[in-house]
């Protein structure tokens, strides 16, 4: 059975909180089909929608795993978003829009359909007029 399959085999209500601090939702949509005989759970989401609909700016949302990381997205609302720095690497993908980073006091874009991946250790923040949706891929349990 594929990862996915497996991270969704009990998935949270709609909108429930996850259980720990980071203060996340979890929106899950399986459905089953059929591939070579073999049946399994799968999610198909619209990631903006899905961003769209979550109550508050810079506040994430789990819609799904693959192997050991989350998959999350949120909503940016052209304010800043403070420095922070993790033990561990994470990417960051601009779905829409673009968000405007600082890493080492240095100036990084990125644009509707890229991706920056952040090293463990490095602190990083979101600079005013980022805007649009913005997909987090980190460690389980983050």
């Amino acid at each position: 059975m594929p990862l996915l399959g497996q991270a969704l085999r009990q998935p949270r209500r709609q909108g429930e909180k996850a259980g720990h601090p980071c203060k996340q939702y979890r929106f899950a949509l399986p459905y089953s089909i059929s591939m070579n005989q073999e049946s399994f759970s799968m999610s198909h989401l619209h990631l903006k929608n899905t961003a769209d609909r979550l109550p508050h700016f810079w506040q994430s949302a789990i819609v799904g795993h693959a192997g050991n990381s989350n998959i999350k997205v949120l909503k940016m609302d052209g304010q800043a978003y403070p420095a922070e720095t993790h033990d561990y690497a994470e990417a960051l993908v601009v779905i829409e829009g673009k968000m405007f980073l600082s890493v080492h006091d240095e100036p990084v874009v990125v644009a509707g359909g890229e991706m920056v991946l952040v090293p463990p250790g490095v602190p990083h923040a979101v600079a005013e007029g980022s805007h649009g949706t913005l997909m987090i891929i980190d460690p389980a349990g983050c």
